[in-house]
């Protein structure tokens, strides 16, 4: 009778030890799968910020580059206006000498007559 309550008890112990044992492990395995899904969800993340911040950048860039070349064709255009505008009234300037001249001639000629 000592001898058989003596067994069931070694294989009670022994049988609460592999759960114990199994237990534990198991809970190393969900640690571990924890932490694993921890860092994925974390590097996740930071690959979004990193997206996100690049996008960004990159309309930023884009932006400044489109209002360069707008700065850029307007000066372009105000250039080429003012030196239309120049031309415009050399050219009118020289209308105007070249007919004093003709009327100083005209008026020579006349006085000469």
């Amino acid at each position: 009778q000592a001898y058989h309550k003596r067994l069931q008890y070694l294989i009670c112990h022994q049988l609460l030890g592999y759960q114990c044992d199994r237990l534990q492990q198991y809970q190393r395995r969900r640690f571990q799968q924890y932490r694993r899904h921890k860092l994925l969800g974390y590097q996740c993340h930071r690959l979004q910020q990193y997206k996100r911040h690049h996008l960004l950048g990159c309309q930023q860039y884009q932006r400044h580059q489109l209002l360069e070349c707008q700065h850029h064709r307007l000066l372009k255009y105000q250039c080429h206006k003012l030196l239309g505008h120049q031309r415009h009234q050399l050219l009118e300037y020289q209308h105007r000498q070249l007919q004093q001249y003709q009327h100083h001639q005209l008026l020579g000629y006349h006085h000469l007559q």
